[in-house]
C-alpha cells in the first residue's frame, strides 16, 4: 500500500473512531435505537447509527483527502470523476437507508427509489458490456447490459442489507470485498479506479467491525449496509473500465473489442467478490417466492430465514457465523483472482469443497428447503395463518372506527397466540385522536400481564415478545405470546404475520382517530366483534354503494 493510501486508510479509521463514541451517546438521546423484535437476535436495544458514522467517516476522510492532497496525489480527471460518482451514489444510498431506519418506509418505496438511484447510475455510468464466462466464447451485452448491471446492482445492495442481522456479520463480509478490490488492482497493474475510496472504506470498517463485534454495542443500519452494499457493488462495476459507458458514446467511441473487456472475466469476477451478499438475497428472493405462491403470502414481508438465521438455530455464535462468513467469501475471492490470472483449474478446485460444503449443509440447515415446494405446501398451518391474516388486512381496509380496528387485532391475536398486548396512541397537538387499549385472553393472568406491559422492551427474561413503534414515537404497540411457544419456524411465522398486521393496524387507528375524541379502554379485555363480521362489512358496502 502506497504511502497516500495509507494516509486515506487512516483518516477513514481515525475518523470513525472519533464519530462512534459520540454517535452512540446522541442516539441512546434521540432513540435512534434498533429495538428488540420478531426477527432481531439481540435482548436489548442498540444504537442504530453505525451506517451513519460509517458515511459521515467516508466523507471525511474522501472529500478532505482530495481537497487538501488532491494536487499532490496527480489524479487524472477521468478518476476524480469516478470517485465522485461512485461516492455521491454511495452517500445518497446511505441516505435513503437512514429514511428507512427512521420512517419504516414500505419496501416497495424503497425498492423503487434504489432502482432510480441505481438505475441513473448505470445510465450515466458504468455497466456490464461484455458476458464471458470460463469455457464459454464472449459476447456483447449491448443494450441488456443494462438492465443486467441494475440488477446485479440491487442484488448486492439488498443482500448486505439481508446479512446485516448478527453482530459482525456485514462488516466482516465487506472488509473481505474490499480487499478483494484492492488485489484486482495489483493484478491489472495500476491504481483502483476508485481505490481512494475503497482504502478510505476500509479504514473506516474496520474500526466500525472493533464495535460491532460480538456483543455489538452498534449496528450498520439500514443507512449502513445500503451504502456499504452501494460502494461495493458500484466499485466492482467500475473496475478496470474507461470512460463511463454514457461520456464514451457523447464521445462517440464505439463498444471495446470482445477481447479487451475491463478486466477478464469481469461479470464473473464481481460476482463472486460480492459472492456471499449475491448468494443471500437469491436464497431469500427464490424462499418468498415460494411462499407467495403457496400461501398469498406478500414477498415484501420480512421473516427470520436468512442463512445466518438458520446457523445460529444450530447452535453457533454471532462471532462464529462471522467467522464462517468471511471464510465463505475469502474462498470466493481467492477464485476470482485466480480466474483473472488464467489459473481457471485452480479456482475450480478452489470452490469444489466449497459446494461440497453447502450440499452437505444445506438439507441439514433449511437452507435449501425453497427447492421443495411440496413439502412447503404440504404445511396446512403456515396456510392456515397466511390466509387468516390475508382476511384480517382485507377486513382492516374497511373498517370505519377504532374500535372495529381493535376487534379484528383481537381476533388476530386469539388466533395467533398472543396472550396480552397493548396498543397506545398519544395525542396530536390539538389533544384529540389518543387511545390506550389493553387486551388478554385469560383474565387469570391479568396482574402478571399488565406487569410485563408496563415493562421495557428488553428486560422480559424467558419471554416471547414483541414491539412496535410508529416513527416519531406517537404511537405503539407492545404484545407478548403463549408462554408454550418456542423458536421453531412455525412460530417465527406466527410472529412474523403478527408484526406486520398490528403495524397496519396502530396505523389504521391513527388514521381513523384523526380529529376524534381520545378512546381509553384500558381494562376493557374484549370488544364486540360482529360488526368486523364478513356478512357485516359486506351488508355495510353494499349499503354504501347505493347511496352512492
Amino acid at each position: 500500500m502506497n504511502p497516500a493510501n495509507l494516509l486515506f486508510f487512516a483518516a477513514g479509521a481515525l475518523a470513525n473512531l472519533i464519530l462512534i463514541p459520540l454517535l452512540i451517546r446522541l442516539a441512546h438521546a434521540k432513540g435512534l435505537l434498533d429495538r428488540p423484535g420478531h426477527r432481531k437476535i439481540h435482548e436489548k436495544p442498540v444504537p442504530l447509527v453505525g451506517g451513519l458514522a460509517f458515511m459521515l467517516s467516508l466523507l471525511a476522510s474522501v472529500v478532505g483527502g482530495l481537497l487538501l492532497f488532491g494536487k499532490n496525489l496527480a489524479l487524472d480527471p477521468l478518476r476524480e470523476e469516478r470517485i465522485l460518482l461512485v461516492l455521491t451514489v454511495t452517500v445518497l444510498a446511505g441516505i435513503l437507508g437512514f429514511l428507512d431506519d427512521r420512517y419504516d418506509l414500505k419496501p416497495r418505496v424503497k425498492l423503487l427509489a434504489q432502482v432510480l438511484l441505481f438505475g441513473a447510475f448505470v445510465l450515466c455510468g458504468f455497466h456490464f458490456y461484455v458476458m464471458h464466462l470460463p469455457g464459454t466464447v464472449p459476447f456483447q451485452l449491448s443494450f441488456l447490459g443494462y438492465p443486467l448491471t441494475l440488477f446485479w446492482i440491487l442484488g448486492v445492495v439488498n443482500g448486505f442489507n439481508f446479512i446485516d442481522g448478527a453482530d459482525g456479520l456485514a462488516g466482516t463480509v465487506g472488509v473481505v470485498s474490499l480487499l478483494g478490490l484492492g488485489a484486482v488492482a495489483l493484478i491489472t497493474g495500476g491504481p483502483s479506479h476508485t481505490g481512494v475510496l475503497w482504502v478510505s472504506a476500509l479504514g473506516a470498517l474496520l474500526v466500525f467491525l472493533f464495535f460491532n463485534w460480538r456483543p455489538a454495542k452498534i449496528y450498520l443500519g439500514d443507512s449502513g449496509s445500503n451504502a456499504l452494499g452501494a460502494l461495493v457493488a458500484c466499485s466492482l462495476v467500475a473496475m478496470g473500465q474507461g470512460k463511463p459507458a454514457l461520456v464514451a458514446m457523447l464521445d462517440g467511441v464505439a463498444d471495446p473489442p470482445l477481447d479487451q473487456e475491463p478486466v477478464r472475466f469481469h461479470f464473473l469476477a464481481a460476482t463472486l467478490l460480492a459472492g456471499y451478499a449475491l448468494s443471500e438475497v437469491t436464497l431469500s428472493t427464490l424462499r418468498r417466492f415460494a411462499k407467495r405462491l403457496a400461501y398469498a403470502r406478500s414477498m415484501e414481508w420480512a421473516e427470520q430465514d436468512h442463512l445466518h438465521h438458520r446457523l445460529m438455530k444450530q447452535g453457533l455464535q454471532a462471532d462464529t457465523i462471522a467467522i464462517l462468513a468471511g471464510t465463505f467469501q475469502s474462498i470466493l475471492v481467492a477464485a476470482a483472482l485466480l480466474a483473472m490470472v488464467r489459473q481457471n483449474a485452480i479456482a475450480t478446485w478452489l470452490l469444489l469443497p466449497l459446494s461440497m460444503l453447502l450440499a452437505y449443509l444445506g438439507p441439514r440447515t433449511g437452507i435449501l428447503d425453497v427447492f421443495r415446494m411440496r413439502g412447503i405446501k404440504a404445511r396446512p398451518h403456515y396456510q392456515i395463518a397466511n390466509h387468516f391474516i390475508a382476511m384480517q388486512r382485507v377486513k382492516l381496509g374497511l373498517t370505519h372506527d377504532r374500535e372495529e380496528v381493535l376487534a379484528l387485532v383481537g381476533q388476530a391475536c386469539r388466533e395467533l397466540g398472543v396472550r396480552c398486548f397493548r396498543l397506545r396512541i398519544a395525542p396530536d397537538v390539538r389533544g384529540k385522536g389518543g387511545l390506550e387499549y389493553f387486551f388478554q385472553n385469560d383474565d387469570s393472568v391479568h396482574s402478571k400481564a399488565e406487569e410485563f406491559l408496563t415493562a421495557q422492551a428488553g428486560s422480559l427474561s424467558g419471554e416471547v415478545f414483541d414491539f412496535y413503534e410508529v416513527p416519531g414515537g406517537r404511537g405503539e404497540a407492545f404484545w407478548i405470546f403463549d408462554s408454550h411457544l418456542h423458536a421453531d419456524e412455525l412460530d417465527m411465522e406466527y410472529r412474523v404475520l403478527m408484526s406486520g398486521f398490528m403495524k397496519e393496524s396502530v396505523e389504521t387507528c391513527m388514521k381513523l382517530g384523526e380529529g376524534q375524541p381520545n378512546l381509553n379502554h384500558a381494562m376493557i379485555h374484549r370488544l364486540p366483534h360482529h360488526k368486523t363480521s364478513g356478512h357485516h362489512l359486506r351488508k355495510r358496502h353494499g349499503h354504501q354503494a347505493k347511496l352512492n
